[in-house]
């Protein structure tokens, strides 16, 4: 391998890394969503059971877990390009570099597909679900079946409806249950 070969092997590891470094960071900003949303659905519901809050504190919680469901979504769709990138122009640059006749196959653990793969975006599917959509519509629906409880809370209570639903249909359309890994 000559040297211009070599310097552009060490060029492309070194993207190589800084790409792996911002995946890592931006799966922890992600990772961060789910528990962020259920601390606002706990804290919401203990502040109304011990009297500090009224129920009409529930009707907050659609467009906080809408704010932080869409930057999960957002979070993933930026780790999954940079895993797209990494699968396909970085391993195809390298490959050039040495060669296709050598075998060697750069970032081969990029590649690799996994049988539980499809359980595992289910299961994530399962999760945001829940997280991000059911405890907020669950809010929704608690707080407008009340009794006592202002017509008037029906205009934010369907405001959180619809932006529960949108986010529902994202998380769904976003699921990758059906693509196949590259």
């Amino acid at each position: 391998m000559d040297d211009v070969t070599r310097a552009s092997l060490d060029l492309l590891l070194g993207e190589y890394k800084e790409l792996k470094a911002e995946q890592r960071d931006r799966m922890g900003h992600r990772d961060g969503m789910a528990p962020a949303a259920i601390s606002a659905q706990v804290l919401a519901v203990a502040a109304i059971a011990a009297g500090k809050a009224g129920p009409e504190l529930l009707l907050v919680l659609p467009p906080i877990a809408f704010a932080l469901g869409w930057l999960r979504l957002a979070t993933a769709d930026k780790v999954s390009e940079i895993r797209r990138y990494i699968r396909g122009s970085l391993r195809l640059e390298a490959i050039e570099l040495v060669g296709p006749e050598s075998g060697w196959v750069p970032f081969g653990w990029e590649t690799r597909e996994s049988p539980r793969r499809v359980s595992r975006k289910f299961g994530q599917l399962i999760s945001d679900l829940v997280v991000f959509v059911g405890g907020p519509l669950a809010a929704v629906v608690t707080e407008l079946a009340l009794p006592g409880t202002p017509p008037l809370m029906g205009i934010p209570g369907g405001l959180g409806a619809i932006l529960s639903v949108f986010l529902a249909s994202e998380i769904i359309r976003r699921s990758d249950l059906h693509a196949t890994p590259r």
